[in-house]
């Protein structure tokens, strides 16, 4: 197999640039996560775990592509084989099987990552067993898969083999094993992506944020189409014969991947350093304050000295869910209660749903939605003269009711 002259250095520039750039993304989610809530959750250690994966890959790739190449071979490679060549197309060979495993522990680890994402965001909805159907079939698939690397080959070591023996090509080639790889990823891959259309497509948001989310959904649907590349590029002998173009492919589909994955989980951090993410002022207003307009859910209750609203959007900007506390300062007629409010909402990663009232939870055609609030924060001080105002307020009030 001859490569392009420029083919190795090309090759190393892209994929490392890559890779650092979705390092870089699995690093900013961490400070984020454990900025926002202070530790890290099951999804958090898994992303951890699979850009190990990631940064095997990377290395194994370009450890084949800079070697002397694998057992795959032309009758024109054998005949010129020494026995140093055949040294550099055996370690190639292994540095191919590693590649092939670090793949899938790369992508299927961020499939489970996603999963329980769903997982969380369907909470307690008929949608969450649409989430579990999927996540079975997902590892029964790779289960699969991995059953088929260490039977399709027999015995495991010809894997190494160099020429490989006659009658044994699957050992070289892999042909059969990536036709169920690539099987079983494209359609869990098409899986996560069509359990996420619905979310969307109740999602109400400003339109910045309506753009973010499409946008992730895009580089969803280019894992897809690069999932579909590696595998044409893997498996078509022609396209083998001269170049190993499908190891570009490997590292688009996984980084694109990193980015899909851990994106949504910096928006409530970029939302917070550039508030204009958040669809305030104008789109705000016509959401909120205009006539007609829907107003956003929120948790009331009286404090003394200040007023504070609070939303803390956790994870993913998904959930919602409003924790209540309860009135600890009141009056007869609501006046002392009004002078001196205090508002505190709390909110975690949920789904709420506005329907009519009966209880039933997923999503309808005609009522259901899914809302996304705004996290907003202001407090409002009072001065020492109008709590003075008020405390004779209640003097007067208490005196009157004696007399």
């Amino acid at each position: 197999m001859s490569l392009p002259p420029t083919f190795v250095k090309d090759f190393q520039r892209e994929s490392w640039s890559l890779y650092g750039s979705g390092v870089a993304v699995i690093c900013f989610r961490m400070a984020a996560q454990i900025w926002r809530q202070g530790y890290l959750r099951i999804d958090d250690y898994l992303m951890i775990f699979a850009g190990g994966w990631y940064t095997l890959l990377c290395v194994a790739l370009n450890k084949f592509v800079g070697g002397g190449g694998s057992n795959f071979m032309s009758d024109a490679d054998i005949a010129a084989l020494t026995p140093e060549t055949t040294k550099e197309r055996i370690e190639g060979a292994k540095w191919v099987f590693v590649s092939e495993q670090a793949l899938m522990a790369t992508v299927w680890t961020m499939k489970g990552c996603m999963l329980i994402v769903y997982a969380r965001l369907t909470e307690g909805l008929k949608q969450r067993q649409w989430i579990n159907w999927l996540a079975i079939y997902t590892y029964v698939g790779y289960g699969i898969t991995q059953i088929c690397y260490f039977t399709m080959c027999r015995p495991f070591t010809d894997y190494f083999v160099v020429p490989p023996p006659p009658g044994q090509d699957q050992c070289a080639s892999y042909f059969n094993v990536l036709i169920v790889q690539g099987c079983f990823n494209i359609t869990s891959d098409v899986g996560v992506l069509l359990v996420g259309i619905p979310l969307l497509l109740f999602i109400q948001v400003p339109v910045q944020q309506k753009i973010g989310i499409v946008a992730v959904f895009g580089m969803g649907v280019f894992v897809i189409v690069a999932a579909i590349l590696n595998k044409v590029y893997s498996t078509v002998p022609s396209l083998l014969n001269d170049s190993i173009n499908y190891t570009w492919w490997y590292m688009r589909e996984t980084t694109v991947g990193v980015y899909v994955i851990n994106l949504p989980t910096l928006w409530p951090v970029l939302r917070k350093l550039l508030p204009i993410l958040t669809g305030r002022g104008s789109s705000a207003a016509n959401s909120y304050g205009g006539t007609g307009s829907k107003q956003p859910s929120r948790s009331w209750m009286a404090s003394n000295k200040r007023t504070q609203i609070s939303s803390n959007v956790n994870d993913d900007a998904f959930e919602m869910k409003s924790k209540r506390g309860k009135e600890d300062a009141d009056s007869e007629d609501g006046s002392a209660a009004q002078v001196g409010a205090g508002y505190f909402s709390t909110s975690q990663e949920h789904i709420i749903e506005n329907g009519n009232g009966n209880g039933k939870q997923g999503f309808t055609n005609d009522t259901s939605v899914l809302e996304i609030n705004h996290d907003v924060t202001f407090t409002v001080e009072h001065s020492r003269e109008s709590e003075q105002r008020l405390e004779g307020y209640h003097a007067n009030v208490h005196t009157g009711y004696k007399s």
